[in-house]
């Protein structure tokens, strides 16, 4: 009798650890399952984030790294990232979370990896903290189906992960943005044009002429992108040679210096700013902003705009 009450106690422990193995196990399903967990929750817990990296399905790339908290662009020749993205990628990193989520079989996690795209963050140490792959909503969709850290869940996510793989839209854009009323005064080796005031036209200095054609290259500086970018001790100087400069100073006294670099087929541009001693404190501001982000680079630009500036003349 006392060996049957043994064996049935023992019994009864088994079954009672078993459960409570059972019961952690689905809160802790549960918990990865509840609607509202933040999805990337141990990346928005980490202050050490140092490296984001996102590759598509056709394997272009963007990688992100963090220095002197200042972010830079690896694919962009280490250049400087663009404050509004990352913000929008922190953001999204931050507040993305759970709508719901269901199990998955070995063969279906390996087949929605091949269409979906890969962000991972990565702590300073080299570890990383999170690995998703992202499939691009559905049309109509309010959620992405995403998978996380090699988990066998298919997550359904809130935000909006439309992002770009082209490492040239994580820069700086527009290059510049000298609007034609800011122009005081530009320079060339083959012409001078000059305004006193917003409200009168660029001018010949030697004809006092108006110069109507002028805007054929004004057009082109108001919103002029970049589509690569070196930095200078990268930049072949064999290669690419200067074939025109010009001086732009605006009418609050900033001073643009923008030198043309071409092979015949490529057209690289070089800027670097200077301003007057008059500037005024809104262009000052800019000054402070924008000069490091020109100084020691090199921006290659379309080979149309790049031709115009390259031939312009009055």
């Amino acid at each position: 009798m006392l060996n049957q009450i043994k064996y049935a106690s023992l019994i009864l422990f088994v079954i009672l650890i078993l459960l409570t193995i059972g019961i952690y196990r689905n809160a802790q399903f549960a918990m990865v399952m509840s609607r509202g967990n933040y999805f990337f929750a141990t990346t928005r817990d980490n202050a050490n984030i140092k490296t984001i990296t996102m590759s598509s399905p056709d394997n272009k790339s963007v990688t992100l790294e963090k220095r002197n908290n200042l972010w830079y662009v690896k694919e962009a020749d280490d250049y400087f990232a663009v404050f509004r993205n990352i913000s929008a990628l922190s953001k999204l990193l931050r507040q993305s979370a759970v709508y719901r989520a269901d199990t998955l079989d070995e063969q279906a996690f390996v087949e929605f990896r091949k269409n979906a795209f890969m962000l991972k963050t990565i702590d300073n140490n080299g570890n990383t903290v999170d690995e998703a792959f992202i499939q691009p909503k559905k049309e109509g969709s309010k959620f992405h189906y995403a998978i996380l850290n090699n988990n066998l869940l298919l997550y359904q996510i809130t935000g909006d992960f439309s992002l770009s793989f082209n490492p040239m839209d994580w820069i700086q854009s527009p290059l510049l943005s000298i609007k034609d009323k800011q122009i005081k005064l530009i320079k060339n080796k083959n012409f001078q044009v000059y305004r006193r005031f917003a409200a009168e036209d660029l001018k010949d200095i030697n004809t006092k002429l108006a110069v109507p054609q002028i805007q054929s290259l004004t057009a082109n500086l108001w919103y002029l992108s970049a589509i690569d970018v070196q930095h200078a001790i990268h930049f072949d100087r064999k290669k690419y040679q200067k074939s025109q400069s010009y001086e732009i100073t605006t009418l609050g006294g900033l001073i643009y210096l923008l030198d043309v670099f071409t092979d015949g087929n490529e057209y690289w541009l070089n800027i670097q700013m200077k301003h007057e001693a008059t500037v005024d404190a809104e262009d000052m501001r800019l000054y402070k902003e924008n000069h490091t982000l020109y100084d020691g680079w090199f921006f290659k630009i379309s080979p149309d705009i790049g031709e115009m500036l390259n031939s312009f003349s009055i």
